[in-house]
């Protein structure tokens, strides 16, 4: 059973690093597009401090994401974009978690 825990704990581990690539990724080009298409939402997503830690996306992302303001664009590619992104970030989500919760298994596991 602890190789099984090891295992999925890699895999969880392994698919958090991509989703979180691929997150970062996807929310780049949507968020490119969308300035470029509405420049009016330029100072809408600002940079986050020199010292801030924030997961994959930037904090103004997330929120704008979270919002599902996406829905509300006039273009479907837009939408299909931010629907992409709010997608993976929850894949990312539950991976981590997986990630967190294997880990704690594992590492009880191997203390008993």
């Amino acid at each position: 059973m602890p190789q099984f825990i090891a295992i999925a704990t890699g895999l969880c581990l392994l698919g958090t690093l991509a989703a979180g690539i691929a997150v970062s990724a996807a929310a780049k080009k949507f968020f490119g597009q969308l300035v470029t298409q509405h420049p009016e939402l330029v100072d809408s997503f600002p940079s986050p401090g020199i010292f801030t830690r924030h997961g994959p996306i930037r904090p103004s992302y997330m929120d704008y994401l979270k919002a599902k303001r996406y829905l509300q664009l006039p273009e479907p590619e837009l939408q299909r974009g931010g629907a992409r992104v709010w997608l993976l970030l929850n894949l990312y989500v539950v991976l981590f978690v997986g990630l967190v919760l294997s880990a704690l298994w594992w590492s009880y596991q191997n203390r008993a």
